[in-house]
C-alpha cells in the first residue's frame, strides 16, 4: 500500500456515518469506498466520480455520507487529490485560537441536516453529527452515541492526529495558497470590500460562493448547490459558516451526559515482553526501543525489576501500525551486548531463510481493506547477544575535525542470498532517540563518533551511515557487512555548501524535460540531499551545492521515478541516458549556469552471427548492454534489447541509447525469451550452444551516426583456447 492509499484509507476510517438503521452499513460503505480506491489504481478513472457513484448505490448511507464528502469534492481537500499541503493548513490554523464550523446540508426531499466542529488550542476538539458526538481534550476522548444512549471514554487521539490535520479544517488554507486542481475560483469585485472578499467557486459537480475575511484570508461562509438535477434524497445544497470567537471550556467537558449509560473505558493494546541474558536471567533497568515498518510508531521504555517491558499502542488503531515490528534492547553501561527481534507479518509469503533471534511472542492483527496490520503483541522474549559497533571521524576537505556533526545509522537486513526487499525484514529504523526511532549521535570535539549496542545481523547486511553539519553538504556511506557486523570504521570528508547552479534540461530536438531529478556529484559520489526537479520548461535551480573544483551536475533521466500507481505519469515517462556536466569552478564565484542536452535513443543496430565455418547461428541470445545503471530495465524490456537471432542468425535493435560502454553480449546459455520457441526448444538450444564462448563486442559510437551493422563470429570454447 502506498502513502496516497494510506492517506485515503485514513480519511475513510474517520468519516462518521449515520448508522441509525443498521451499524453494519458504516463498515459496508467504508469497504465500498476503499474498493473504489483499489479499482482506481487499475483503471484511469476519476476517483471522485467512482466514489460518488458507489455511495449513490446505497440509499441508506448516501444521505449522511454526502454531507461529509461534499466538502472534499467542493474544495479539493487533499485526502482525495493528495495535493493539499498540510503546511498550508497549519499556517491557517495557527492564526486563530478558536474555530467553530457549522455545516448545513439540504436534500431534495427537504430534509435538512446539521453538523458542527469546534476546535480550541492547544488540544481541544468537539465533533457533532446526527448520530454521535465526539469530544477530545488531549487526554481523554468521549464518544456519545445518541441513538443507543451510550457514552464511552478512551485515551485521546490528538497526540496521533493533530488538530490541524483534521479533514474538516482543510478549508482554512484553501484561499491562501494554490487552488486545488479542477476548481475555478473567480473574485467578484463588486461584492467585495475591505472586510470580506467574495469568490465564485465552480467545480464539475457543484458551484457556489465563498466569503473570505480580507485581512486573514480565512473563510467566513461557503455555500454551494449541485450543478445537476438531484434525486429526492440527494443533497441539493450545503452551507459552511466559520466563527472564530472564543469557545467556552464547557464545550469540551467529558462528563457523561444525564440519561446515558457509560460503557467500560476502552483499553489500549500493548506490545510487551521481557529481556533476559544468555543465562536466562532477567535484565532490569535496560532501555527498550520499538519501531514499526511504516514509521508510524516509535517509542522507548525501561525494563522493570523483573526485566519486563510494555508499550501502549495508539488508541483504537487511530494510527495503524505496519509490519514488521523491530525491537532493540540494551543496558546503557554495557556497549558490548544487545537484544533484538523482528516481528514479521503473518501473511509474509517469501521466506528470508534467516533465523531471527528472540521470541516474537503472540501478536494480534487488524485485518480488512486488503491489508493486515499490527495490533499488539505479548509474550515477547529478547535475549542479549554480542553487539556490533560503528565508529569514525568527520573532517572537512582540509582535514580539520568537525564537531557536533549529526550522525545516523540505518540498516536494510537481507535474505540468505543477500537480497534486499520484500521478505518481511524491511525494518524502518533501528530504534533510537531520533525522529521515527532513528539511531543518532553527534561528533565530539575531535570529530569522532561511536555507535554501540548495534545488532550485528548477518552476512551482506546493508548499513547506511549519514552525517551533516551546519554549513556542509550532507553525506552518506553505504556498506555491506562481511559476515555479522562486529566492527566497522566509517570516516567522512564533508564539503562546504555554498554554490548555486541553475540550468535547463532539454533533448537534442529542443524539447524540455520536465519533472526530472537533478543533483550534485563530486568525484563520482552522489550528493542527493542537494537535489531538485526540473519545472515544466525543464528549468531548475540547485542550492547549497558542494564547493569543489570537481563539482558536476547530473540529470537522472534513465530511471522512471513516478510510482506505478500514478499510472498516467508513470506511462508518460520517456527514457533518456543520464546527462552529467562539469562545473567550471572559479574561486569566489558562487553562482553557475548550465545547459544539459539529452540525446534521444535513436540508434539502430543490426547484428549477424556466424560460427567460424561461416554458418549462421539461429536463435542465439544477443543482448545490448551499457555501463551499469545506464539503461533502465523498463527501457530494456520495452525496446527488446535482449533478443534471439532469427533462423538466419540475424536480429535488429532499435531506439538504442548512446551510453558509456555500449556493447553486444552473446552467450549461448543465456535465457533470453523468444515467443516462437517452446521451453523444450529453448533447452535444446542451450545445450547446443553451450560449447560457444561468452563473447562481448564493443560498439564504437560515431557522432551523428544512427545506424550500425555488426557481423560477429562466435568461437567455441575449444577454438578460443587454441587461438589463445
Amino acid at each position: 500500500m502506498n502513502d496516497n492509499e494510506r492517506q485515503f484509507e485514513d480519511f475513510v476510517s474517520k468519516i462518521k456515518f449515520d448508522d441509525t438503521p443498521d451499524s453494519d452499513h458504516r463498515d459496508k460503505l467504508e469497504q465500498d469506498l476503499l474498493a473504489a480506491m483499489a479499482k482506481q489504481t487499475r483503471q484511469e478513472k476519476d476517483l471522485r466520480l467512482i466514489i460518488w457513484r458507489r455511495i449513490m448505490k446505497s440509499p441508506i448511507v448516501r444521505l449522511t455520507a454526502a454531507a461529509v464528502i461534499i466538502v472534499g469534492i467542493l474544495v479539493g481537500i487533499g485526502t482525495f487529490s493528495c495535493t493539499t499541503a498540510w503546511a498550508q493548513i497549519t499556517r491557517a490554523v495557527n492564526d486563530v485560537q478558536n474555530i467553530h464550523i457549522t455545516e448545513t446540508v439540504t436534500h431534495g426531499n427537504a430534509d435538512v441536516r446539521e453538523y458542527q466542529w469546534w476546535i480550541k488550542k492547544p488540544r481541544y476538539l468537539k465533533e457533532e453529527y446526527t448520530d454521535r458526538v465526539i469530544i477530545d481534550n488531549g487526554i481523554d476522548r468521549l464518544v456519545i452515541n445518541k441513538a443507543k444512549k451510550t457514552a464511552q471514554l478512551s485515551d485521546s487521539w490528538l497526540p496521533y492526529r493533530p488538530l490541524e490535520k483534521h479533514y474538516m479544517f482543510g478549508t482554512l488554507g484553501f484561499f491562501r495558497e494554490k487552488k486545488p486542481r479542477g476548481t475555478e475560483i473567480t473574485k467578484i469585485a463588486e461584492q467585495s470590500d475591505e472586510i470580506a472578499i467574495v469568490y465564485e467557486i465552480e467545480k464539475k459537480d457543484y458551484k457556489g460562493k465563498a466569503w473570505i475575511e480580507a485581512n486573514t484570508m480565512l473563510p467566513l461562509r461557503i455555500v454551494a448547490t449541485t450543478a445537476e438535477e438531484p434525486k429526492a434524497d440527494e443533497p441539493i445544497s450545503l452551507e459552511y459558516t466559520y466563527n472564530y470567537e472564543p469557545i467556552s471550556m464547557e464545550t469540551f467537558s467529558t462528563s457523561i451526559p444525564p440519561g446515558y449509560d457509560e460503557l467500560p473505558r476502552k483499553q489500549r493494546e500493548v506490545l510487551s515482553g521481557k529481556l533476559i541474558n544468555k543465562r536466562g536471567q532477567v535484565v532490569p533497568g535496560a532501555t527498550v526501543y520499538a519501531v514499526d515498518g511504516g514509521a508510524k510508531f516509535a517509542a522507548s521504555c525501561k525494563t522493570d525489576r523483573w526485566g519486563e517491558f510494555s508499550f501502549k499502542l495508539p488508541p483504537d488503531n487511530v494510527e495503524p501500525l505496519w509490519f514488521p515490528i523491530f525491537l532493540r534492547a540494551f543496558q546503557e553501561d554495557d556497549p558490548s551486548r544487545v537484544a533484538w527481534t523482528i516481528i514479521r507479518g503473518p501473511n509474509e509469503k517469501r521466506e528470508s531463510g534467516i533465523k531471527v533471534p528472540g521470541n516474537p511472542g503472540h501478536h494480534k492483527i487488524l485485518e480488512g481493506r486488503g491489508s493486515v496490520r499490527f495490533a499488539g503483541a505479548t509474550g515477547i522474549v529478547l535475549e542479549t547477544q554480542p553487539a556490533g559497533k560503528i565508529v569514525g571521524q568527520v573532517t572537512d576537505i582540509d582535514g580539520n575535525a568537525i564537531s557536533d556533526a549529526a550522525i545516523s545509522v540505518t540498516c536494510h537486513p537481507v535474505d540468505k542470498f543477500g537480497n534486499e526487499g520484500d521478505h518481511g525484514l524491511e525494518i524502518g529504523n533501528l530504534g533510537g532517540p531520533g525522529k521515527y526511532g532513528a539511531v543518532t549521535t553527534q561528533t565530539d570535539g575531535e570529530g569522532r563518533y561511536e555507535f554501540d549496542n548495534l545488532p550485528r545481523f548477518w552476512d551482506k547486511t546493508v548499513f547506511i551511515v549519514g552525517t551533516g553539519a551546519q554549513g556542509y553538504v550532507y553525506s552518506s556511506i553505504r556498506f555491506r557487512s562481511e559476515g555479522p557486523m562486529n566492527y566497522k570504521e566509517v570516516d567522512f570528508l564533508l564539503y562546504p555548501a555554498g554554490l548555486t547552479v541553475k540550468g535547463v534540461v532539454m533533448d537534442n530536438y529542443g524539447a524540455p524535460l520536465a519533472q526530472r531529478e537533478i543533483y550534485a556529484l563530486v568525484n563520482g559520489k552522489d550528493y542527493t540531499k542537494c537535489k531538485t526537479k526540473t519545472d515544466e520548461k525543464g528549468g531548475f535551480r540547485l542550492f547549497g551545492c558542494p564547493i569543489s573544483q570537481d563539482l558536476q551536475i547530473k540529470a537522472d533521466l534513465s530511471h522512471n521515478h513516478w510510482p506505478p500507481h500514478e499510472r498516467k505519469r508513470y506511462l508518460s515517462y520517456r527514457y533518456y541516458p543520464d546527462v552529467v556536466v562539469d562545473i567550471e569552478y572559479e574561486e569566489g564565484n558562487t553562482e553557475y549556469e548550465v545547459e544539459m542536452v539529452a540525446e534521444r535513443p535513436e540508434s539502430t543496430i543490426e547484428v549477424e552471427l556466424k560460427n567460424t565455418a561461416g554458418e549462421p547461428l539461429p536463435y542465439f541470445p544477443v543482448e545490448v548492454r551499457g555501463a551499469p545503471g545506464t539503461i533502465s530495465s523498463q527501457w530494456e524490456a520495452d525496446k527488446k534489447l535482449k533478443q534471439r537471432t532469427d533462423k538466419n542468425g540475424y536480429c535488429k535493435f532499435t531506439e538504442v541509447p548512446k551510453v558509456e560502454d555500449l556493447r553486444l553480449v552473446m552467450w549461448g546459455s543465456g535465457g533470453v525469451w523468444n515467443e516462437t520457441l517452446s521451453e523444450e526448444q529453448v533447452e535444446k538450444i542451450k545445450k547446443k550452444y553451450k560449447k560457444y564462448k561468452w563473447t562481448e563486442v564493443p560498439i564504437e559510437l560515431i557522432p551523428d551516426q544512427k545506424e550500425y551493422k555488426i557481423e560477429v563470429t562466435i568461437l567455441t570454447n575449444e577454438e578460443y583456447e587454441q587461438k589463445k
